[in-house]
């Protein structure tokens, strides 16, 4: 009996995910330093609260650098620059996060009886977010839409 001689087949260099759903990926950049506001009441966690509201986050990286308060976000689902997200009167997923998150214009604000319950440093006045920035992350791109922070069913090119 003849044998097919069997090889290997070389895949794609391509990302990949593995739970079954298309990924959107964001950077965060709150623009202040969040050095003391990672507790229970800091302004980390009110961050987070948003981006729990609006989408489900699969990875919430570590703040990189304190001093600026960045951090990457990947959301389960499709959300695509063009499309009308809608909820504050913005077009997209990511300018409507952006604009929530601004809004926390005293963000992780504590008072001296949360202060005493909880450990926390004092933060009286809170943080002003209103400078925050969230953009698609530009290192990976889908092939068939483009769109910048999308990574689709046919996986995407990390350039």
């Amino acid at each position: 009996m003849a044998t097919q001689p069997k090889a290997n087949p070389t895949l794609p260099n391509v990302a990949r995910h593995f739970n079954g759903k298309t990924v959107t990926a964001v950077k965060v950049t709150l623009g202040v330093d969040v050095t003391g506001e990672f507790g229970a009441n800091g302004a980390i966690q009110e961050v987070y609260q948003v981006l729990a509201e609006n989408a489900t986050p699969i990875i919430i990286g570590q703040v990189v650098t304190l001093a600026t308060g960045d951090f990457d976000v990947y959301f389960e689902g499709d959300f695509l620059e063009n499309d009308d997200y809608g909820t504050s009167g913005t077009d997209s997923f990511i300018a409507d996060l952006q604009v929530r998150i601004r809004l926390l214009t005293e963000a992780g604000k504590r008072d001296a009886v949360t202060i005493a319950a909880s450990g926390e440093s004092a933060n009286a006045a809170g943080l002003d977010l209103s400078g925050a920035t969230v953009a698609a992350i530009a290192t990976l791109v889908d092939d068939t839409t483009g769109t910048a922070g999308l990574v689709g069913d046919g996986g995407a090119d990390v350039s």
